[in-house]
Protein backbone atom coordinates (compact mmCIF):
# COMPACT_ATOMS: atom_id res chain seq x y z
CA UNK A 1 0.00 0.00 0.00
CA UNK A 2 1.18 3.64 -0.61
CA UNK A 3 1.87 5.95 1.95
CA UNK A 4 2.96 9.48 2.57
CA UNK A 5 3.87 11.12 5.33
CA UNK A 6 4.47 15.26 5.03
CA UNK A 7 6.41 17.60 7.39
CA UNK A 8 3.99 19.34 9.60
CA UNK A 9 3.01 18.41 12.97
CA UNK A 10 -0.25 16.68 12.37
CA UNK A 11 1.09 14.14 9.63
CA UNK A 12 5.00 13.54 10.59
CA UNK A 13 5.23 10.67 12.71
CA UNK A 14 5.19 7.39 10.78
CA UNK A 15 5.65 5.23 13.93
CA UNK A 16 4.86 6.37 17.43
CA UNK A 17 7.22 6.04 20.59
CA UNK A 18 5.45 3.26 22.47
CA UNK A 19 2.59 2.66 19.87
CA UNK A 20 1.88 -0.46 17.89
CA UNK A 21 3.60 -0.85 14.82
CA UNK A 22 1.43 -3.10 12.35
CA UNK A 23 3.15 -2.44 9.25
CA UNK A 24 6.74 -2.31 7.56
CA UNK A 25 7.42 0.62 5.99
CA UNK A 26 9.67 0.90 2.72
CA UNK A 27 10.93 4.50 2.16
CA UNK A 28 11.23 5.30 -1.27
CA UNK A 29 11.66 9.32 -0.79
CA UNK A 30 12.17 12.03 1.30
CA UNK A 31 14.17 12.92 4.72
CA UNK A 32 13.22 10.90 7.52
CA UNK A 33 14.98 10.50 11.01
CA UNK A 34 14.45 7.92 14.26
CA UNK A 35 13.87 10.35 17.07
CA UNK A 36 13.15 10.08 21.13
CA UNK A 37 11.41 11.43 23.87
CA UNK A 38 13.78 13.29 26.46
CA UNK A 39 11.21 13.78 28.75
CA UNK A 40 12.36 17.05 29.53
CA UNK A 41 9.51 19.74 30.54
CA UNK A 42 8.60 22.40 28.07
CA UNK A 43 10.78 23.65 25.13
CA UNK A 44 14.23 21.67 25.33
CA UNK A 45 15.79 24.12 22.50
CA UNK A 46 17.25 26.55 24.86
CA UNK A 47 18.18 23.63 27.33
CA UNK A 48 20.97 22.03 25.10
CA UNK A 49 24.41 22.36 24.88
CA UNK A 50 25.48 24.20 21.46
CA UNK A 51 27.36 20.62 20.37
CA UNK A 52 24.02 18.90 20.62
CA UNK A 53 21.86 20.96 18.79
CA UNK A 54 21.83 18.57 15.49
CA UNK A 55 19.77 16.63 17.51
CA UNK A 56 17.04 19.17 18.03
CA UNK A 57 14.42 18.49 15.23
CA UNK A 58 11.48 20.88 14.27
CA UNK A 59 9.68 23.07 16.57
CA UNK A 60 7.11 21.32 17.17
CA UNK A 61 8.88 18.26 18.37
CA UNK A 62 11.42 20.47 20.34
CA UNK A 63 8.24 21.41 22.45
CA UNK A 64 7.32 18.38 23.27
CA UNK A 65 10.91 17.23 24.21
CA UNK A 66 12.09 14.32 21.08
CA UNK A 67 15.11 14.86 20.13
CA UNK A 68 16.50 13.47 16.94
CA UNK A 69 19.67 11.39 14.96
CA UNK A 70 21.28 12.24 12.16
CA UNK A 71 18.48 12.55 9.31
CA UNK A 72 18.27 10.03 6.32
CA UNK A 73 17.73 10.51 2.97
CA UNK A 74 15.98 8.47 0.52
CA UNK A 75 15.76 3.98 1.16
CA UNK A 76 15.14 2.16 4.19
CA UNK A 77 13.03 0.16 6.21
CA UNK A 78 11.30 0.60 8.83
CA UNK A 79 9.23 -1.70 11.09
CA UNK A 80 10.63 -4.68 10.36
CA UNK A 81 11.60 -5.89 13.86
CA UNK A 82 8.14 -4.70 15.62
CA UNK A 83 5.94 -6.27 13.15
CA UNK A 84 8.05 -9.44 13.14
CA UNK A 85 8.50 -9.90 16.52
CA UNK A 86 5.13 -8.49 17.94
CA UNK A 87 6.95 -5.72 20.08
CA UNK A 88 5.91 -2.07 20.14
CA UNK A 89 8.14 0.59 19.27
CA UNK A 90 11.07 1.89 20.71
CA UNK A 91 11.19 5.33 19.40
CA UNK A 92 9.57 8.00 17.05
CA UNK A 93 9.67 7.88 13.21
CA UNK A 94 9.73 10.95 11.93
CA UNK A 95 8.86 12.54 8.15
CA UNK A 96 11.10 15.57 7.97
CA UNK A 97 10.09 16.82 4.29
CA UNK A 98 7.92 14.75 2.34
CA UNK A 99 8.48 10.84 2.26
CA UNK A 100 6.73 8.27 0.25
CA UNK A 101 6.38 4.85 1.22
CA UNK A 102 5.38 1.43 0.27
CA UNK A 103 3.88 -0.62 3.85
CA UNK A 104 3.16 -4.39 4.18
CA UNK A 105 0.56 -4.76 6.70
CA UNK A 106 1.09 -7.13 9.73
CA UNK A 107 -2.19 -9.05 8.37
CA UNK A 108 -1.13 -9.06 5.00
CA UNK A 109 2.44 -10.93 5.81
CA UNK A 110 0.59 -13.10 8.80
CA UNK A 111 -1.99 -14.67 6.21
Amino acid sequence: MPREYNDDPEDRYMIEEEGEVTEISFIMSGEWAVAFDCFAKGDISNQLDPEDEEMLGTSDMSRRGILTTPSKNGYGYIGDYYVLSSKRSEFYYVALSRVQVYSLTKKFLFK
